[in-house]
């Protein structure tokens, strides 16, 4: 079997270097499709111009997702490969992905997804011992999705999928439909749902880079989070409906019981941290927030309010709580829901004289100690 990587780049210079040279270990077709970058990263790809298909093309000059989506089919069209793996040119593959992605294709010919989990890194690469994303261990994709109505954490980012030619033969190229928040990961993903069976490897075959300009960041408004949820479900819907089979309806509460944080909460720590009748704030107002919020309002335990410092989010209303600026008062008890800007927050307070443990916490298990 053939393998072909497909790598989209724009303007990613100073990462298109580990993203290259961790395929080039393997025995694979490796094809870059660069947007028109305006940086270096024509320069970088010239370095290995023998080992590489290089595709450089003006910028596409659509949303994001559909410059990604058209990078993707273009270098698609270039490829030979029996087998496709992307990758974000941020991202980087382990030694052993490709190997271990053909045996699991070659043992199950009815495969026509391979997914892995993946290692986060920050931007210069040092690895952060943190798995991404939270997926469910589920053996029938499909099923469960209709079964409980809901598809999160049931799938990886772009750097971790891979397919068989056959597959993306039948749904490329995607879309252009408006829906701009659905992006090109999350639409072969659903699409691979209704064309075969999806196999996921749990554990981290790719590095995932977390640098603070990734597209994700989009995303992270609470009015771009709903427009989200709102564009993903329409998408699989209307996916449904080309397959004769019923819509699933969105459940605010399913899917806060199924985020990323909420299925990180260590709920012992949590209810210990709330018994008394102290001034409760959640430092947050994101999914992360919310997800807690959920939580502590089931088993009724008071909150007062959001605090966050993106003030596109101040005055407004979450889940029925004021949105205010962060406040320093004795008294009050915070829970951190930022898993990776704790360390800064917690620098904050530690500053103002606050005690870890008594006057905030990590409410996530493996920040807990329990």
């Amino acid at each position: 079997m053939k393998v072909s990587v497909l790598v989209n780049n724009f303007n990613y210079a100073n990462f298109l270097g580990d993203a290259v040279n961790s395929c080039l270990k393997e025995n694979v077709e490796l094809i870059v499709y660069d947007d028109g970058s305006t940086d270096e990263s024509m320069e970088v790809l010239k370095r290995y111009n023998s080992h590489i298909n290089i595709i450089s093309n003006p910028n596409y000059n659509h949303t994001s997702n559909e410059n990604q989506a058209n990078a993707i089919y273009q270098a698609f069209l270039q490829s030979s490969g029996d087998i496709i793996c992307l990758l974000d040119s941020d991202d980087k593959f382990s030694e052993d992905k490709i190997s271990k992605i053909l045996k699991v294709f070659k043992d199950d010919t009815s495969i026509t997804t391979v997914q892995n989990l993946m290692l986060e890194m920050d931007s210069d690469g040092n690895l952060k011992n943190q798995i991404r994303p939270i997926i469910k261990d589920v053996k029938d994709i499909k099923s469960y999705i209709f079964s409980d109505n809901n598809f999160f954490h049931l799938f990886v980012p772009t750097s971790g999928l891979s397919f068989r030619r056959s597959f993306l033969e039948k749904v490329l190229p995607l879309e252009e439909d408006g829906l701009n928040f659905v992006w090109p990961d999350a639409r072969l993903s659903l699409l691979s749902v209704f064309y075969g069976k999806i196999h996921t490897i749990m554990e981290p075959l790719t590095y995932y880079r977390i640098h603070g300009t990734n597209d994700s960041n989009a995303r992270s408004t609470t009015e771009g989070h709903e427009t989200y949820l709102k564009q993903i479900y329409l998408y699989f819907n209307k996916l449904a409906a080309l397959n004769n089979l019923p819509k699933i309806e969105f459940s605010r509460e399913i899917y806060l019981e199924n985020t990323y944080f909420s299925l990180k909460l260590n709920r012992k720590v949590l209810k210990e941290f709330t018994v008394n009748d102290s001034p409760m704030y959640i430092w947050g107002a994101g999914e992360a927030g919310q997800s807690i919020y959920h939580f502590l309002k089931k088993n009724k335990i008071k909150v007062d309010g959001f605090f966050d410092a993106n003030p596109k989010r101040i005055g407004e209303k979450n889940m029925g709580l004021v949105v205010t600026l962060p406040k320093f008062h004795k008294g009050i008890k915070y829970i951190i829901s930022p898993i990776h800007a704790y360390h800064i927050i917690k620098e904050q307070l530690l500053a103002r004289g606050f005690v870890e443990g008594v006057d905030f916490i990590n409410p996530y298990k493996e920040y807990s100690n329990v």
